[in-house]
């Protein structure tokens, strides 16, 4: 394959230019591959920096927009006055499209205006939905209410999710630690180990727990399990956190907090 070589007038306007042209302005302009501009530029060590090459991608992605002049002006406008959401509804537009063509202009939302907005939209304590208690007719259009029934779950829909049959064992990680499920009826599952512990030796008491003899909550064969009270739980896992002094103060006070207990019980 023949090279072709760039002419000495190619290579002035390059050297002239390349900091106003992108390299593939720079070869439509002059009739070559890009290819050509580049390997040119870093034989001569001809460098952009990297705000140039940004603000050229901006430029270039203002040109391709379709948004209109009476658009930007209200995007200029109201950015800091209302959300993205709220803009988006106004001018018939996504959000996505909004969010893009706001960095396309170089407006930057304050965090500060951010956060607020965060806290403005979220539920305060005690503020109830506006649906509540109303029938769909009393806040939803006769046409909007048709729309909704394309997401309605129909009676007895299975979730794509849903395995197929019972006795399914499933691991889920509860507070960081693994540990193994049995699907005893559609939706309902329950802790392999107390499963297996209830078929052997019958119902958990309330007041004690079913727990592994090695520590492997992998480990949910009958031979493996033993039931042990609360205050031994905690102490089992205090272990691991205090010193043996503060874990026997803490037994102590546990103990007293039961007796406590009991007695307020009695004096109902």
């Amino acid at each position: 394959m023949k090279t072709v070589r760039l002419t000495e007038k190619e290579k002035q306007f390059i050297q002239d230019n390349y900091l106003r042209y992108s390299q593939r302005n720079l070869s439509k302009i002059i009739g070559r591959s890009k290819f050509a501009v580049q390997y040119f530029m870093q034989k001569n060590q001809l460098s952009v920096s990297k705000e140039t090459v940004s603000q050229r991608r901006s430029e270039a992605q203002q040109k391709k927009t379709t948004s209109t002049l009476q658009e930007d002006r209200y995007l200029k406008e109201n950015y800091l006055t209302f959300s993205v959401k709220t803009i988006a509804a106004h001018l018939g537009r996504g959000n996505t499209f909004v969010s893009n063509r706001l960095r396309q202009l170089g407006l930057i939302i304050p965090r500060k205006i951010i956060e607020a907005r965060k806290v403005k939209s979220q539920f305060k304590p005690g503020q109830e939905p506006y649906s509540k208690g109303k029938k769909q007719s009393e806040y939803l259009t006769p046409e909007q209410i048709e729309n909704s029934k394309k997401t309605w779950f129909k009676k007895g829909n299975i979730p794509a999710n849903a395995f197929d049959r019972d006795g399914v064992i499933t691991t889920r990680v509860v507070k960081g630690k693994p540990y193994k499920f049995i699907r005893i009826s559609l939706g309902n599952w329950r802790h392999l180990h107390v499963y297996n512990w209830e078929k052997e030796n019958g119902p958990v008491p309330p007041d004690k727990i079913c727990a592994f003899i090695d520590g492997n909550q992998q480990n949910c064969e009958p031979s493996n399990l033993k039931l042990i009270t609360r205050e031994e739980n905690m102490l089992r896992n205090s272990k691991k956190n205090y010193t043996e002094k503060i874990v026997k103060d803490r037994s102590k006070i546990l103990h007293l907090k039961k007796i406590i207990k009991q007695i307020e019980k009695q004096n109902l």
